[in-house]
């Protein structure tokens, strides 16, 4: 709860636009729910009313409209689990009336009266006999003393509300922490807030006699604080004031000033180890060395009876020559005679580095080992980038302390040394006797790593897994023992020791299947980060080729079973490793392709040149003193031209490898562009100048400088006439065309022009169009010969740094910051393909270029890959964007046709047929087209009617009062289930037997009927709603047969969103509004009883879930979320227990997924979002890449990705 709230009001005071509390929030289930939602109001309403008051003295918070002053009422309305405003908690209207009265609103006592009810008596009791006194509600005032110093005093007349609303320095005229005027504490001058935490504040300070730098440390809530805080922020001091070690931050002073307690330290002027592994794990060898100096620190402190018991990487700071220095020893317990500020079962530390027996609350059971422990959870984090144990709410967190293991370090990073996870893994042991007896031995053992000796730890054997996992599993454990004693009374007594043989082998033998199983699941469920992170591929492949059968010694090692798990998500994974992508040494900017497959781009100071599918062997130049920006080959293809940031163009000979020249701007060059013979070359600086050079003497023929933007983009047109340059018209940022002989102007295109600088352009290859792409995140398609705008497409949401016309002149590519690579229809402007570059700032794409034949692409990433795009390979991701959505049904749904690369997509009130296989879409004028089981039948909408077509020919068209939600197709039979807003009707074909077309079915719907879903054989119809309920109908008689409730999550009901019952089986699983996925068994339901499902079930979003749907073999479920992901679970059972953290893959989405559909071959899996982006992902080149392995064992080098 400390972290949640720090958080939320460092996002206020960071200067940024108001947060949304919202997004601090624990889970609702969650039992601290509604406390931190009460002290999340509070720093609220601080905020909210102080940065719109003249009083303000947060001046780096700026005052936007989304500021309000909010009343408690508006807290209510949002959050019903407050409840009723008549019982609205005291502390929170004496809070608002104490805002309020701060920033001169002027509340009386009459208005709260009436607003909550209580009486004269009641007010003034909870307002207290100060309510008149107007003060600063963050419990302290600033009394001015003279021009230059300002004492800081209590203020008497604030009694505390929260620990959190009120605290430390408020400082007026404040910037970014910075203290205009000197503000004066006893001896201290303090500077500014250099840390907040959960109980104090932490000031760079001066102290004046001594004339040194000091960290100045106070209680958070300043004079407010009550006798437990005192107590505890003493003992703080006294406990590090007893300690002196070179790696321990030394106390020099403890007092109180003016009612505010204080101590000063050392002033560590570095970051803390938080900071330094914020962005990326440690080195391995740095790591061990600092955790040896960590050790023997706290080693000292054991020695001198004091234990940390908050140790991680925010409280471990580095000096400047990179030693480390443990400080922040607020919850530190003497060994022996500690006081009573913890008391037995009272929970106090950072949840994900506390050991067990601390996340109990024993504190008789705290030794060194415990300190140990946090150790091995810091040494866990800085190898691994995350730490050993961390889920959604805090409760949850403790939860895994206590029960779960710990994946090992080499299973996330598979460079750890099995020494250094040996050693981790020790001491994160659950019992203390299990861990290192002392710091001194932890530290050894890492001596030991690093001085390549063997360590003392050891790792734990197969019958110690199996005793720990009983002990964890009491009840199963019981039940084997039982079950294993009435074997063992019921046969005689020279059977009995073969017997146990016999049952314990079985039990062994079954636990490591399990095991092997969940480890299968938990590496692919960590592997799939490769799908945002490019340069874990390598890594990645390792991983999937440990579970491959064809490689028998690692299959073995890895999975202990003869049992070959893999699935979907291996096959697919393997295809997406199968990516060419070439890492390059450095940041790169630039790429351009020659007729012959040469590769040329440039990487930091230097340019290489490469062919396709070679990683090595290429050619490298070092060719400028800052970055190389650009780099373009000569239409003979003999000389490259680079371009760089230090204003040179270097002009360099392939074969021999040879500078032929060097042509000098006075600033960056960013474009340059050969003419159609390649004599001439156009340079386009930041300077704003056009050069055309012959680039063979080193002379300027021709400059052009008239109204030239000072971004650079040029290109010469194919017939090398025309050059087009990136202009700059006022406030408006036209195309310029210069005839290239005269350097005369020859047209502008001012036709809706950019509003921000151009950054690319390219020509059609017949010249008579461009397209350009500019700053203001829009692509434009010129005609140059009537200077008329063809297309304006806005397809991305950032800058556009690349733009590309296919040599067939059919594509546009275009790419930018947004990390995406669009592919559009020249003639049509439509965009036809997406190709996601997700992974920050650093992935931005800087360039591209069309291969021969416009068969492959090449995206230069600016973090240093090249990612080609093969179009004559079968992509395991391939995606459409259709246009924006009409919202009028608000229909997104997906149904696969009986031509497998056919997808049919409904999208509001437009319907597209998509071709996967040669990435083509159809418009249709009806919308939710699917056909029946045995493809006899197809069902569609248009214009409100119901149509149905057999064998192209419509053969019953039906009027409907609404749009339908939903056509669902009975699995075994020609009935077609109706799915409206709140009801359900069943379409049967025409015959003597069924002379109507609808079946009378009625059934009783509760609220908006959300989901439907046949079962297997067709016989039942199950249907959810928005209350919560479930219904089963047989379809023969039309009668329900089972009737019951999901229930509620805190107040709220639990909405169904989507059913779907698994293939032959009676379970089903539902996705809810609530984050959760449930899996039932349809034959143990009370039957017409409307009883509660007791089932927990899984927490499987983190926003609700919109579908679902079964792989055709039922070993695999996708759920669809609002949180922009699809998720791959394995339910390869029929059993409901042990169905938790089964989850093998996910699946991200730029935004919320609609729908998720499973293709009938089972390889092949289809989404589609709320902005139109429809993808397959697609195992099939797994397996093809699999089979090829089969045939040609050997020849597939696994080492790095590539053909």
């Amino acid at each position: 709860m400390d972290e949640q709230l720090d958080e939320f009001e460092s996002a206020w005071r960071s200067g940024a636009a108001p947060p949304n509390l919202v997004d601090y929030l624990p889970d609702k289930g969650s039992n601290e729910f509604r406390v931190v939602l009460s002290e999340l109001i509070k720093i609220d309403i601080d905020y909210r009313w102080r940065v719109t008051s003249p009083n303000n003295n947060i001046t780096n918070i700026r005052t936007t409209e989304d500021v309000a002053c909010p009343r408690l009422e508006h807290y209510f309305s949002a959050f019903p689990e407050l409840g009723e405003i008549s019982k609205c908690p005291h502390e929170l209207i004496a809070h608002e009336y104490r805002v309020r009265k701060w920033v001169g609103d002027a509340p009386v006592a009459e208005e709260y009266m009436e607003r909550f009810s209580i009486s004269q008596v009641a007010f003034s009791e909870l307002i207290g006999p100060e309510e008149q006194r107007v003060s600063d509600p963050v419990g302290t005032k600033i009394v001015e003393m003279d021009p230059e110093t300002t004492v800081l005093q209590a203020n008497p007349t604030v009694s505390p509300n929260s620990k959190y609303s009120t605290g430390g320095i408020d400082f007026k005229n404040q910037t970014s922490g910075d203290v205009s005027q000197p503000v004066v504490l006893a001896d201290y001058e303090i500077l500014k807030e250099i840390a907040r935490g959960g109980m104090g504040v932490v000031y760079k300070a001066k102290q004046r006699k001594a004339n040194r730098l000091v960290a100045l440390k106070m209680i958070l809530s300043g004079n407010l604080a009550g006798q437990e805080e005192i107590d505890r922020f003493k003992a703080e001091a006294e406990a590090a004031a007893n300690l002196d070690h070179p790696n321990i931050v030394p106390i020099y002073d403890v007092g109180e000033a003016n009612g505010y307690h204080y101590f000063s330290m050392a002033f560590v002027d570095g970051p803390s180890l938080s900071d330094v592994i914020r962005e990326q794990p440690m080195e391995p060898l740095l790591a061990s060395k600092l955790m040896v100096q960590v050790a023997e620190a706290l080693e000292y402190a054991h020695q001198n009876n004091i234990i940390h018991r908050d140790l991680k990487p925010a409280n471990i700071m580095l000096d400047a020559d990179g030693s480390p220095r443990v400080t922040d020893f607020g919850l530190a317990k003497r060994i022996e005679g500690d006081s009573n500020l913890t008391a037995t079962g009272q929970i106090m530390g950072t949840p994900s580095y506390m050991p067990p027996e601390q996340a109990l609350g024993n504190i008789n059971e705290i030794t060194p080992a415990s300190d140990v422990y946090s150790m091995g959870a810091i040494f866990y984090h800085l190898l691994t980038g995350r730490v050993p144990f961390r889920a959604a709410s805090m409760i949850e967190t403790l939860d895994q302390v206590v029960k779960q293991e710990p994946a090992s370090v080499r299973s996330l990073n598979p460079a750890i040394d099995l020494d250094l996870d040996t050693i981790i893994l020790k001491t994160l042991r659950k019992k203390t006797a299990d861990r290192y007896s002392s710091a001194k031995d932890f530290g050894e053992d890492i001596q030991r790593y690093l001085e390549h000796r063997p360590i003392k730890a050891r790792r734990t054997s197969t019958l110690g897994r199996v005793w720990r996992w009983s002990k964890r599993n009491r009840l199963a454990a019981s039940f084997l023992a039982a079950v294993l004693f009435a074997i063992i009374s019921t046969i005689t007594m020279t059977s009995y020791a073969s017997i146990v043989y016999r049952e314990m082998a079985s039990a062994e033998k079954k636990l490591r299947t399990e095991m092997s199983e969940n480890l299968y699941l938990s590496e692919m469920n960590l592997a799939d980060d490769v799908l945002e992170r490019s340069e874990l591929q390598e890594a990645t492949s390792d991983t999937l080729m440990r579970w491959s059968p064809k490689n028998p010694y690692y299959f073995k090692k890895v999975s202990d079973s003869t049992i070959d798990w893999r699935e979907w998500e291996w096959f697919f994974l393997l295809g997406v490793v199968d990516r060419y992508r070439i890492a390059i040494p450095g940041r790169c900017l630039s790429v351009d392709i020659n007729k012959n497959s040469l590769l040329g781009f440039g990487f930091d100071k230097n340019f290489a040149a490469i062919k396709f599918r070679q990683e090595k062997g290429g050619v490298t130049w070092a060719a400028h003193e800052a970055y190389t920006s650009v780099v373009k080959f000569s239409p003979d293809e003999k000389v490259i031209a680079t371009g760089g940031v230090d204003g040179k163009v270097g002009i360099w000979d392939i074969q021999s490898r040879r500078n032929l020249q060097n042509l000098l701007h006075d600033a960056a060059v960013g474009s340059i562009s050969f003419n159609d013979t390649g004599n001439l070359l156009v340079t386009h600086a930041e300077d704003a100048i056009i050069r055309i050079w012959n680039w063979e003497t080193g002379t300027i023929l021709e400059t052009i400088n008239e109204n030239v933007s000072k971004n650079p983009a040029c290109s010469v047109s194919p017939n090398g006439k025309l050059i087009a340059v990136g202009s700059r018209i006022d406030d408006s940022f036209p195309v310029n065309i210069w005839n290239i002989e005269t350097g005369n102007l020859v047209s502008t295109l001012f036709d809706n022009a950019h509003s921000q600088p151009v950054q690319s352009i390219s020509w059609s290859p017949h010249g008579q169009e461009l397209v350009s792409g500019s700053s203001d995140s829009t692509v434009r398609v010129w005609n140059v010969q009537n200077q008329k705008l063809k297309h304006l497409l806005k397809q991305h949401h950032q800058p556009v740094y690349a733009v590309a016309w296919s040599g067939d002149g059919k594509t546009i590519a275009s790419a930018g910051d947004d990390m995406e690579l669009i592919l559009s229809d020249a003639m049509t402007g439509e965009q036809t393909a997406v190709y996601g570059h997700r992974g920050g700032e650093a992935e931005s794409v800087k360039s591209i270029a069309w291969g021969p034949n416009s068969k492959k692409l090449v995206a230069a990433i600016k973090s240093g890959k090249l990612d080609i795009i093969d179009f004559e390979k079968s992509r395991p991701i391939r995606s459409i964007a259709l246009k924006p959505m009409v919202v009028q049904t608000n229909v997104a749904t997906l149904s696969w046709l009986p031509d497998h690369n056919q997808l049919g997509i409904t999208y509001g009130d437009n319907g597209t047929i998509w071709k996967s296989d040669t990435n083509t879409k159809e418009k249709q004028k009806e919308t939710q087209l699917c056909w029946s089981h045995n493809n006899e039948l197809a069902a569609s909408i248009h214009e409100g009617k119901l149509l149905i077509r057999k064998s192209g020919e419509i053969v019953s068209h039906s009027d409907l009062d609404q749009i339908p939600r939903r056509l669902l197709w009975n699995p075994s039979s020609n009935l077609l289930a109706i799915q409206f807003r709140q009801s359900v009707q069943i379409w049967r074909e025409q015959s003597k037997d069924s002379p109507t077309e609808f079946v009378k079915f009625d059934p009783e719907i509760n609220g908006e009927l959300d989901a439907i879903s046949w079962n297997s054989d067709g016989t039942r119809l199950v249907i959810g709603s928005s209350k919560g309920d479930l219904q089963v109908y047989r379809i023969d008689n039309g009668e329900r047969e089972a009737f019951f409730l999901l229930g509620r999550k805190g107040h709220q009901v639990v909405r169904v969103r989507t059913i779907a019952w698994k293939p032959n089986s009676t379970l089903f699983a539902i996705g809810t509004s609530h984050n959760y996925l449930f899996l039932f068994d349809y034959n143990i339901f009370p039957r017409q009883q409307g009883g509660k499902i007791e089932d927990a079930g899984i927490y499987a979003h983190d926003s609700h879930v919109n579908a679902i749907s079964w792989s055709p073999n039922g070993k695999r479920l996708a759920s669809a979320s609002a949180d922009r992901t699809v998720r791959i679970w394995n339910f390869d059972t029929d059993r409901l227990s042990g169905i938790s953290n089964k989850r093998t893959l996910t699946l991200p989405h730029a935004s919320e997924v609609r729908d998720v559909l499973w293709h009938e071959d089972g390889h092949q899996l289809a989404s589609l979002t709320d902005r139109g982006i429809v993808t397959i992902f697609d195992a099939r080149p797994g397996y093809q890449k699999n089979e090829y392995m089969t045939k040609n064992p050997g020849t597939v080098n696994w080492s790095k990705p590539g053909y």
